[in-house]
């Protein structure tokens, strides 16, 4: 059996299926090594780490991050916002954004983009319910991207000597993402066929991790 699926996957083509089958290896093996000793976990690691060598190596712009393949477009933004934003989102309050987030990284996978534009900014969203319920600012649960932003800047969340300095993250935070996720996804088509360009998905996600990791740490 080892070897048929070797000698599929040395001769399929289709990279989406090729992906795939990584995932649910390193599903299955994550599974055998967490009932086993602490041995096969750091074996696990190294294996990952060293497949995620290989890839970058060949020139391939993917990596395996916690089980899941995830495009690298640029691999500066990759090391500086994405996996940066994946950290801070692992944290247990933040486990809604951690969802939409990662649901976005697989929607840009499928080629779905529109749907990438739309988790992109329900993870914007949810992180910033969970400053706004720990601050006490008495946010609605339904409050949408607008007033949470507002509420970002009249509570100072973002220092008040960092307002004029920032007023170009103000800007952003206000028109990027919500603003290309209502002009472009989630929203009924119509009669006109709409295609969201993936250099379009992509500059939001790298976007959203950027802002997300700001967010968490607005003082770092």
């Amino acid at each position: 059996e080892e070897d048929e699926f070797s000698k599929w996957f040395v001769e399929d083509k289709r990279v989406h299926h090729l992906l795939d089958a990584v995932e649910l290896w390193y599903i299955m093996t994550s599974w055998a090594a967490s009932h086993k000793s602490e041995n096969a976990k750091a074996r696990l690691s190294e294996t990952v780490a060293k497949l995620n060598a290989r890839l970058r190596e060949a020139g391939i712009g993917y990596e395996l991050v916690d089980g899941r393949i995830m495009e690298k477009s640029n691999e500066f933004v990759h090391q500086e916002a994405v996996l940066p934003a994946l950290n801070v989102l692992s944290e247990m309050r933040f486990a809604n954004a951690n969802s939409e987030f990662r649901k976005a990284f697989d929607a840009y996978k499928a080629a779905d983009y529109e749907a990438c534009l739309v988790d992109c900014l329900k993870a914007f969203e949810s992180v910033m319910k969970v400053i706004a319920a720990e601050e006490g600012w008495g946010l609605p649960e339904t409050a949408t991207a607008k007033p949470l932003i507002a509420a970002l800047f009249e509570n100072e969340y973002i220092p008040g000597f960092m307002q004029s300095q920032f007023n170009g993250l103000r800007t952003m935070l206000e028109s990027s993402v919500p603003t290309t996720r209502n002009k472009v996804g989630g929203h009924g088509k119509g009669v006109e066929v709409r295609e969201v360009p993936k250099s379009l998905a992509a500059f939001q996600l790298h976007q959203t991790a950027a802002i997300i990791v700001f967010l968490a740490n607005p003082n770092s």
